[in-house]
């Protein structure tokens, strides 16, 4: 599969939760829909194509997100090849030691609100270039969330990282609601911003 390299590599994902809600945010990201599940990405690649055909498919949650990921594995690994080859510049500034690709995948699984997140680790051995999917699945037996908010705010590189400076992790972790609230202020809608919000009721998807 061919995977095209994005004009624009400032798409950053961020997302902060608390045990009932996510939100997370996606500069110039669009939310996707396949199979009664939605999806988005952030990163130097655009794979959108393979991963709406694979979570098409029917399985549980898990394996269409493993099908997502096997699908475009190979075809993201050449067209990162591709772009150290081609435009070493770019890569060493977008894509090494970076996720080449950022993924959420979120919906209802089993009759409960289920995410993923895949980034796809850039690494290099010699010559070649070689991609590490790491996955985190919610909820997972230290979480209980009720509900899933995901928005495409523009959050920008600054805003991701002036919110990390002003919240540490513990903070986050102790007031969970006064960091998500942080975070959303710095971030911004922007014209075509967007919300899903799902519950075990349904997907609720409105303009912001």
């Amino acid at each position: 599969m061919t995977i095209a390299q994005r004009n624009n590599f400032n798409t950053p994902i961020a997302a902060i939760w608390t045990p009932k809600r996510i939100v997370a945010a996606a500069g110039t990201g669009e939310i996707h829909e396949a199979g009664k599940l939605f999806f988005m990405m952030a990163g130097a690649f655009d794979a959108h194509a393979g991963i709406a055909a694979a979570l098409g498919n029917d399985g549980s949650f898990k394996k269409r997100v493993a099908s997502a990921v096997e699908a475009i594995e190979e075809g993201l690994t050449a067209a990162a090849q591709s772009m150290q080859d081609s435009a070493p510049d770019d890569f060493k500034k977008y894509v090494a030691g970076k996720n080449a690709l950022d993924l959420i995948i979120f919906g209802i699984s089993d009759g409960e609100t289920a995410l993923a997140h895949i980034g796809f680790k850039t690494k290099k051995r010699g010559k070649d270039v070689v991609l590490q999917p790491e996955q985190k699945f919610y909820p997972n037996p230290a979480t209980n969330i009720m509900s899933i908010e995901v928005l495409t705010l523009g959050a920008s590189n600054s805003a991701i990282e002036a919110f990390r400076k002003g919240t540490t992790g513990q903070q986050a972790l102790v007031y969970p609601e006064q960091a998500l609230q942080k975070f959303m202020q710095l971030a911004e809608t922007g014209e075509g911003g967007e919300s899903v919000k799902l519950t075990t009721d349904g997907a609720t998807r409105q303009p912001l």
